[in-house]
């Protein structure tokens, strides 16, 4: 080998090859800290998200509880538990008084509220003429026309015995926080919310997506990513979604059971 040939190697070795090797590192640790920003800010963007969703949720779950704690609805129950047809009659009149004026103010929140009977039989309904239908759904939660079915026990006062049970849905569009979801970090970046309890997605900026199962966009054919991450409490993730990289935030909450995730790229 001559001198210049060997000249050239070293050169390579001690100078190109280190150079490379600092590129790199440099490009590794700039992607890395690129990933940390964007999963700082969409982290805020779903905790703010899902803060809201939180207090929404609460503030409907205190109106049920004043539902079924007051004085006429316990009234009510108790005739029912004496079978007593002339107590029932007169406990009827001034609970349907008193649930009428409440439905003219709840009445934007909900679809629809029923009390039933510990069998699961109906015993009074706002509006009075509405008609849920047929379906069960004591024991959980189900979705029907943008809608999310609670039920919540109802207890006697006196000896905290339950006496029935409540069921209503809550309008999703007083649950979801449209303005919190609308934030986004990067131009592409978006915010999605999913029902773990009915694997649904309940929101995101494409309408294609909302209502379809979450498979749809966890998937293959979407995020490809692993489904027990729904499964943890908070987190961040990377997927890649039309040829682009993006760095996501995810909160998950107990009640409603619902995922919310934020995007950027």
């Amino acid at each position: 080998m001559s001198l210049r040939a060997k000249f050239l190697v070293l050169f390579a070795v001690f100078a190109v090859v280190p150079l490379v090797a600092i590129g790199i590192f440099d490009y590794v640790y700039s992607m890395r800290a690129l990933e940390t920003l964007i999963a700082t800010q969409v982290e805020e963007i779903a905790t703010r998200s899902a803060e809201q969703i939180d207090q929404n949720f609460a503030l409907r779950e205190s109106e049920l509880l004043l539902l079924s704690e007051n004085a006429e609805t316990q009234r009510l129950y108790q005739a029912l538990a004496n079978d007593d047809p002339r107590a029932w009659e007169l406990a009827l009149g001034s609970a349907d008084a008193y649930l009428r004026q409440a439905w003219d103010v709840l009445s934007p929140f909900y679809s629809w509220i029923e009390f039933r009977d510990v069998h699961g039989a109906t015993v009074y309904r706002l509006p009075p003429e509405a008609d849920p239908g047929s379906a069960d759904l004591r024991g959980g939660a189900s979705f029907r026309t943008n809608v999310m079915a609670v039920v919540r026990p109802i207890h006697n006062e006196t000896h905290g015995g339950e006496v029935g049970s409540l069921s209503a849905a809550i309008d999703l569009e007083e649950l979801v926080p449209y303005e919190e979801l609308a934030a986004r970090f990067g131009e592409t970046g978006y915010s999605t919310v999913v029902d773990r309890s009915r694997n649904m997605v309940v929101y995101h900026p494409s309408h294609a997506y909302r209502d379809q199962n979450v498979g749809a966009l966890l998937g293959p054919d979407g995020w490809d990513i692993d489904y027990q991450v729904l499964e943890e409490e908070r987190g961040t993730l990377v997927y890649r979604e039309s040829d682009t990289t993006r760095v996501a935030a995810f909160v998950s909450l107990a009640e409603p059971p619902w995922t919310i995730f934020a995007a950027g790229s």
